[in-house]
């Protein structure tokens, strides 16, 4: 056991030491801080609030109700009246005002506005502002209360008819996670699974491997290296993991929808439940395949089509999100190498029965099983022929326990 963590142990830290995973590593959770923090620093460093002008024609206008109900997002000082739109104009070439909206006298029969700018257009969120703010006067006769439920809007709740799952107004991210954990996993499988498999090409092609066989078991080379690469993993998604709970605090400081999300920790559970099996099988195929071809380069051809197989429902997510109880959508849960990914997106879309779920979770996680067992048999048939391709047959015989 001491030599297993002895290899996991060389092989994190040669792997963690490259500029190319350091790279990745880092620069991946600060681009997303940098995205998501791009527009709370343009909101933080404009300054004053823009000041928009606006001229009521229609006499509809209240402006009592600035800073409350549903017209919060307007202050009396951000307003500026003028009693023409000649008048207006001329406050918006001479830079008074950012903005001039104009209300026509037929308003409420044909309900649109005719909005100017200058040099620089006020953001969606002014004119948004705006209007709520002529809702809220066209409400500010009505009943308090009834104003208020006008102004905010319904919240939709939806739920299965099973009551077993519910879709909440803070509920997208039942919607976004799956999406995120996909391409999470499509980034680590291909990073570490490719260092994964070249490492064990590496030494195939140099002959290392025949003196470190002589200091260690082919399991605990194999085991070790698969763990070490595993851990390296593991450091990468946390870091990504920590850059996205940044991200998206930050983002919620002005995204009032991601402030209200609720975190679902269910499909959180599920999520982290299919990814570790999902990881395995892919770290057994690689040295499955790096073991068995004699050249990096043959092998990285071969792993090209087999990453294919595991990110099928990319390619299939209308389909999924269209019918996510069809008969494909079963039958790529049920399939190791898509289970994954497919269990995710569906969760977003419906309600998956439990059968399906354990069901999946038991066939990726023995396949993932036999993938690591496979992997140091034919890593040691193959080393016993240097320089050729392990055939089908040998590699049958290799399992067998024949030479």
């Amino acid at each position: 056991m001491r030599r297993l963590f002895l290899v996991a142990g060389h092989e994190y830290q040669r792997f963690f030491r490259r500029r190319s995973f350091l790279f990745s590593l880092i620069g991946m959770p600060v681009f997303l801080i940098l995205i998501m923090g791009v527009g709370e620093l343009s909101r933080v460093g404009s300054g004053e609030a823009e000041t928009i002008g606006y001229v009521d024609r229609a006499g509809v206008l209240e402006p009592r109700v600035l800073g409350t109900g549903a017209a919060e997002d307007l202050r009396p000082e951000e307003l500026l009246a003028f009693d023409t739109e000649e008048a207006g104009l001329e406050a918006l070439a001479d830079g008074q005002v950012a903005g001039l909206v104009v209300v026509p006298q037929d308003y409420l029969r044909e309900r649109s506005l005719l909005a100017y700018y200058d040099e620089g257009e006020p953001g969606e969120e002014v004119w948004s502002a705006f209007r709520d703010f002529i809702r809220a006067s066209l409400l500010s006769a009505e009943n308090p209360q009834v104003a208020e439920r006008v102004g905010e809007g319904a919240e939709l709740t939806v739920q299965s008819l099973q009551g077993d799952r519910e879709m909440a107004p803070g509920g997208f991210m039942d919607v976004l996670l799956p999406f995120a954990a996909g391409f999470i996993f499509i980034f680590a499988a291909i990073t570490s699974g490719g260092y994964l498999l070249q490492t064990v090409s590496d030494e195939k092609e140099n002959r290392t491997v025949e003196v470190l066989t002589t200091s260690v078991s082919t399991n605990q080379l194999i085991f070790g290296k698969a763990l070490g690469l595993i851990a390296l993993a593991a450091t990468q998604l946390l870091v990504w993991g920590l850059g996205v709970v940044a991200a998206i605090v930050i983002a919620a400081q002005f995204f009032e929808p991601l402030a209200a999300a609720e975190v679902p920790w269910v499909l959180l559970g599920v999520v982290v439940a299919f990814f570790i099996p999902s990881y395995l099988l892919v770290a057994g195929i690689m040295i499955t395949i790096g073991s068995a071809f004699p050249e990096y380069k043959q092998s990285q051809q071969v792993v090209a089509i087999i990453n294919i197989l595991f990110f099928i429902p990319f390619f299939l997510v209308t389909i999924l999100f269209e019918n996510p109880n069809g008969t494909l959508a079963v039958a790529l849960s049920l399939f190791p190498t898509t289970a994954f990914l497919t269990i995710a997106m569906r969760w977003g879309a419906a309600v998956i029965p439990l059968w399906q779920l354990l069901s999946a979770w038991a066939i990726l996680t023995t396949t993932a099983g036999l993938s690591i067992w496979v992997a140091p048999k034919v890593f040691r048939a193959g080393m016993l022929r240097y320089g050729q391709r392990l055939d089908l047959g040998e590699s049958w015989r290799a399992l067998r326990g024949g030479r």
